[in-house]
């Protein structure tokens, strides 16, 4: 699988509790986002681990028969663009994770079951969809420039998938 700078993954950890539960609040199959920024014997991430944004890598994800994965890509994004997306997630790395945030998520998630849509009222550091929208905020879609904490990973997926000529390169159920 030959991935690039600027595909976008949504994943599912099905053994976990948290990501079961986060899943559940924001009534999607996923519960973390991630962002490819470079490819090479590995192809590594930006994303929120436990504490901080970081880096990893997405063979961790497609070798765990308990994940399940979609990686999509951006139609005709630049050079520039993709030099500008992993310069601004970059730029967030050891940026806090807000764990005190899952109040405002739960509570957004309830609200949200019921038709009622609210903001982050919690926007201290970044969560997983935060921190993938703010990278990509830049770039020439329209869909995507749209206030990043304004934004769960269910509305972020459904923004990203939607997107016209959006690919899905990689998919694991």
């Amino acid at each position: 699988m030959q991935f690039q700078k600027g595909d976008i993954g949504f994943v599912m950890h099905h053994d976990n509790r948290i990501s079961r539960a986060i899943a559940w609040f924001m009534g999607s199959k996923w519960s973390h986002t991630t962002l490819v920024i470079d490819v090479g014997e590995r192809t590594y991430l930006s994303e929120t681990s436990d504490y901080e944004v970081t880096i990893g890598w997405i063979e961790r994800y497609i070798l765990d028969p308990q994940v399940s994965m979609e990686v999509y890509r951006l139609p005709d994004l630049s050079d520039a663009e993709k030099l500008e997306i992993v310069s601004r997630a970059l730029s967030q790395q050891e940026r806090l994770y807000p764990y005190w945030q899952f109040i405002s998520l739960g509570l957004r998630g309830l609200l949200k079951k019921v038709g009622i849509h609210i903001g982050n009222y919690m926007p201290w550091g970044y969560d997983c969809s935060e921190h993938v929208a703010y990278a990509l905020v830049k770039t020439h879609y329209p869909e995507l420039q749209k206030d990043p904490q304004d934004q769960d990973t269910e509305d972020f997926y459904q923004i990203v998938k939607n997107i016209p000529g959006i690919s899905l390169v990689y998919s694991q159920n």
